[in-house]
């Protein structure tokens, strides 16, 4: 991302966020965080809702945010569903470049 978007507007976003329920944000200070976070990764600050998750009171890089920043790193990534319904497994592995 190379235009910075202005904190005004980033706590606009912030507090729609926070009072959507949605994204696991419980607080317009979560959210603003979180936003921040994003924008200094480079990421679009709505992005920041999608991609990043309170736990345990810290953000963390959750799903497909996280597979997003390791393919936009160089890495391989390939994914494998081994069995069916519910005893199904997932593996995902990653290959440094």
């Amino acid at each position: 991302m190379s235009n910075l978007i202005p904190v005004d507007q980033i706590q606009t976003m912030a507090l729609s966020i926070a009072k959507s329920g949605l994204f696991g944000v419980k607080t317009p200070d979560q959210a603003m965080a979180l936003m921040l976070i994003a924008q200094a990764e480079g990421m679009h600050p709505a992005i920041a809702a999608r991609d990043f998750h309170i736990i345990n009171g810290r953000p963390a890089l959750w799903g497909d945010g996280m597979l997003a920043v390791a393919r936009a790193g160089g890495m391989k990534v390939s994914e494998k569903i081994e069995g069916d319904g519910d005893g199904a497994v997932a593996r995902c592995i990653a290959t440094r470049p």
